[in-house]
């Protein structure tokens, strides 16, 4: 009892607390109940599982059940505890005698408040129903935490989700289900790669792979992925580093759905679109002009118009105002600017057609209207238009000629239109009298008449013994028969029906019908066949049964169509058996055949392509609207057409490269459009360009690292040799130093614009020699009192080339600076390099003194002379001097010898 009262004087703070104990010992239930009064509790017993859920159900203040396993008959106390926690917010305490580990096992899930044996120890007890209290505190408190937590992601209008290392979902708010119908539990633990397209799956990885690098790196892509529906979103994904964040220890991902915004940009564009296209096919262009901003706006049509480039501009919007009215002729200049004032100062609309010169000189008609805009009284702005009616309005002037000419015409026309009328009534009265007698003749005799000699058929008629007692004349024609050889002809003699028919089998078939539609074949002369598809009427006259036929001459036809059968039955097997795929398809989507090829390399049924519509949702997945839209361009083909590349992807998912063809097979029996689509599998053709491309990307990085390198080796040439020249006091030593240096960097200005050009084996000589001729003049002091004159043709020309070409100026360049202007004012060289006819010709010249009488130029001895033809004649040029009011030095070379 001591243990107790020390118990009850630290736990004070712990009264008025209320326990509900499940015990089914009475004796042992109020020793408990003892016991924990003396602890400061109020406790409330019963005996069973259902007392217990009495007590619980009816509004009470219990706040810990205190529960024993064994409870006698009925509900053991694991279960009804179950059932609690399942129903109230409490903590469940077990007091029992059990120690067996099955029966621990079975408490551990159901509650983790605790488990105490009984005879524990009173301060046991109490120490672990003290832990459940505060346990149950802790996870209530968590409890509000986390649904604070869920009220706030659930009212934030993204969805959110934390993604494990594996990007599995381990949380996402209820905005999923809301937006994309997806619920918790279907994507919880899936991997959210998979929902992407396919192909935005790589992309997603890749940034990713880009955030992983530290904690806190976001991302932000768009990419595509279809709702539980089926339909296709675009979403917009912020994608964030938070695996050491507590609380998330993973990557969040946030989003929302693009879907609406992507088509309304398409929408904005698709007008966009076809305004700038109604304006163009309509020669309408717009314009505003804002007053309060002083701002000017024309459309690209308004441009086209005025003949102007679409990007020029102009100092000020006045003198835009300005310029735009010069279009017009003087007098119209008059009247539009005092309507463009009417307009801006009383808000008077105008609408005028006038005369106009465009920037190019294009004489037009020009509609101008305007439409002011008003605020508050006041315009603020005037919206118009401009439409080009040059030829609405010749057509109107030639109009009005034509009405002048036609009106001279009319008045001749309006006498002879009253003798003709004069004359048709005459004529009206004739024909009338025609009509009379016509009725007289017998309408009998005529159709008889007109059947047997003007039909284009063979007519013939029988007897029931198959006697021939009638015929026309194309019947004689077609045998190549005389009246008289005919009547002495039966039936049989001309006539064949096949299958072992005679006359009688014949005409044994009228018992039942009156008319035949029958083939028979007619024996010529020369015992050869016609094929005649006929038609046979029996009829009745005096008493006896006549057969009358009537046939036509359908032998090339039957031919025909024979071939025709069989270039089908060819075309059937080519079409089946070819190496390629290949796809037969109507305008109205329907897949009309498919070649064992295509299905083979696809791995689709043909019970899976029956519409254009499948194979597009197969092949093409979230591309497939963009291909249909391409198939049914192909609708309206006459001829043939290349169609273009596609990826397909086939029915184990493997991705193939088709390279698509079609042509326009004509229209079926029921006027449906036939194409037939040829695609060529060139998937290991694109994987071998792709490779080569690489490599072609990888020797040209290396070729301009290179030159680059050699750029550099060269620009340390250059500072050796000038840090060499400083410590040299002799001039000549040092001049000489200084000419290599200065020969050094006229090819260090090559290789620079070889580092920068795509090109490493050709060079433009107007994007270096320019450059050169610059460099080398100011290598020297009196740079500035030189004037130079360049005339440079683009011609391409080797690096090699350039190389000795470079070279060579630079060693005529520095002469002339050197010697040519001693004494002389108003310096000039004059620099060119052109193509003539067959020749390449660089002339270098100065107004300078001249060169020394009596020189050798070709055997000098000196270095820069020796290197100039040296080189010279390595490009296979021609070099001359000359001393014509200075020096003017000329190298030719025939173009030959530089391609």
């Amino acid at each position: 009892m001591t243990e107790i009262k020390e118990i009850m004087e630290e736990n004070d703070q712990l009264t008025n607390k209320t326990i509900l104990l499940v015990e089914d010992e009475p004796i042992i239930a109020m020793n408990q109940k003892l016991i924990l009064e003396k602890f400061g509790y109020k406790v409330i017993t019963a005996r069973d599982a259902n007392r217990a859920f009495n007590t619980l159900s009816n509004p009470s203040s219990v706040q810990l059940v205190l529960m024993d396993i064994n409870l006698g008959e009925g509900m053991d106390g694991t279960e009804a505890a179950r059932q609690i926690l399942e129903k109230w917010d409490l903590p469940v305490v077990f007091l029992s005698s059990h120690s067996e580990p099955e029966i621990i096992n079975r408490i551990q899930t159901i509650t983790s408040y605790g488990y105490v044996m009984k005879n524990s120890g009173y301060s046991i007890l109490q120490n672990s129903i003290q832990m459940a209290f505060k346990l149950f505190d802790a996870k209530k408190k968590l409890q509000d935490s986390e649904n604070r937590y869920k009220s706030i992601l659930a009212n934030i209008k993204d969805v959110l989700l934390v993604l494990n290392k594996d990007l599995s979902i381990r949380y996402t708010n209820s905005n999923f289900e809301k937006y994309f119908g997806w619920k918790e539990k279907e994507i919880l633990n899936s991997i959210f790669t998979l929902r992407l397209d396919p192909v935005d799956q790589a992309f997603f990885e890749l940034a990713i792979k880009e955030i992983s690098i530290r904690e806190g790196l976001f991302k932000t892509i768009e990419v595509g992925m279809k709702d539980s529906s089926g339909t296709h979103r675009i979403v917009n994904l912020t994608i964030t580093n938070a695996m050491s964040t507590e609380g998330i220890n993973g990557i969040l991902v946030a989003f929302h759905d693009l879907s609406d915004v992507k088509k309304n940009e398409t929408h904005l564009n698709r007008i966009e679109s076809l305004l700038k296209t109604t304006q163009r096919l309509t020669r309408v262009g717009g314009w505003e002009v804002d007053l309060k901003s002083n701002k000017i706006f024309w459309t690209e049509e308004t441009y086209r118009i005025h003949d102007l480039p679409l990007d020029m501009s102009f100092e000020s919007n006045e003198e835009w105002i300005r310029k735009s009215i010069t279009f017009f002729k003087p007098s119209d200049q008059v009247i539009l600017n005092q309507a463009f004032e009417d307009c801006i100062q009383n808000g008077t609309p105008y609408d005028l057609e006038l005369e106009f010169v465009s920037y190019k000189g294009a004489k037009k008609w020009i509609r101008t209207v305007s439409e002011p805009i008003l605020v508050q009284g006041k315009v603020e702005k005037v919206l118009g238009f401009i439409m080009d009616i040059t030829e609405t309005k010749n057509t109107q002037l030639a109009l009005q000629s034509k009405n002048e000419e036609f009106a001279t015409v009319n008045e001749e026309l309006t006498v002879t239109i009253e003798e003709l009328e004069a004359a048709n009534n005459d004529l009206i009265r004739s024909n009338e009298e025609v009509f009379e007698l016509g009725q007289i003749v017998s309408k009998e005799k005529i159709f008889t008449d007109a059947i047997l000699e003007n039909s284009p058929g063979l007519l013939a008629v029988f007897n029931s013994k198959g006697e021939l007692i009638q015929w026309n004349r194309q019947l004689e024609i077609s045998l190549d028969l005389s009246s008289k050889n005919l009547l002495q002809l039966s039936v049989s003699e001309f006539i064949n029906f096949g299958d072992g028919k005679n006359w009688l089998d014949f005409i044994h078939q009228f018992e039942s019908k009156k008319t035949i539609e029958t083939n028979y074949h007619l024996r010529l002369k020369n015992d050869k066949f016609l094929s005649i598809q006929s038609n046979w009427v029996a009829y009745e006259m005096n008493g006896s049964i006549f057969f009358m036929t009537l046939g036509f001459d359908k032998t090339d036809l039957f031919a025909t169509e024979k071939k025709l059968k069989e270039s089908q039955i060819r075309f059937e097997r080519v079409f089946e058996n070819a190496p390629f795929p290949m796809i037969i398809h109507t305008d109205d989507g329907v897949i009309e055949h498919v070649n064992s090829t295509w299905k083979e390399l696809t791995g689709y049924k043909e019970d899976q392509l029956k519409t254009v519509n499948d194979w597009t949702r197969l092949a093409y997945g979230s591309e497939h609207e963009i291909v249909k839209e391409v198939i049914d361009e192909l609708y309206q083909l006459e001829g043939k057409k290349k169609d273009g590349e596609f990826t397909v992807r086939t029915s184990s998912g493997k991705e193939l490269v088709w390279d698509f063809s079609s042509a326009y097979l004509g229209r079926l029996e029921d006027n449906r459009k036939a194409i037939l689509s040829i695609a060529n599998d060139i998937t290991e053709r694109k994987i071998h360009e792709s490779k080569i491309q690489s490599l072609l990307e990888e020797k040209e990085l290396i070729l301009k690292e290179v030159h680059h390198r050699i750029k550099n080796n060269m620009n340390t040439i250059h500072s050796l040799l000038s840090l060499q020249m400083s410590k040299i006091n002799d001039s000549k030593e040092r001049d000489a130093l200084q000419d290599a240096a200065n020969r050094v960097q006229s090819m260090m200005l090559l290789y620079e614009r070889l580092y920068k050009d795509s090109n490493f084996n050709t060079i433009s000589i107007q994007s270096y020699l320019p450059n050169l001729v610059d460099q080398i003049l100011l290598n020297f002091p009196n740079a500035f009192s030189v004037k130079v004159v360049k005339d440079i043709d683009d011609i391409v020309l080797s690096v090699t080339k350039l190389q000795s070409l470079g070279i060579i100026v630079y060693e005529i360049l520095s002469n002339c600076m050197k010697y040519a202007f001693v004494g002389i004012s108003n310096c000039e060289i004059s620099f060119s390099a052109k193509l003539s006819d067959k020749y390449f010709i660089l002339e270098v010249k100065d107004n300078g003194i001249g060169l020394p009488e009596g020189m050798d130029y070709s055997n000098s001895t000196g270095f820069g002379l020796m290197l100039i033809n040296g080189l010279a004649t390595q490009l296979g040029g021609e070099l001359t001097f000359s001393n014509v009011n200075g020096t003017k030095v000329s190298l030719l070379i025939e173009l030959s010898h530089l391609s």
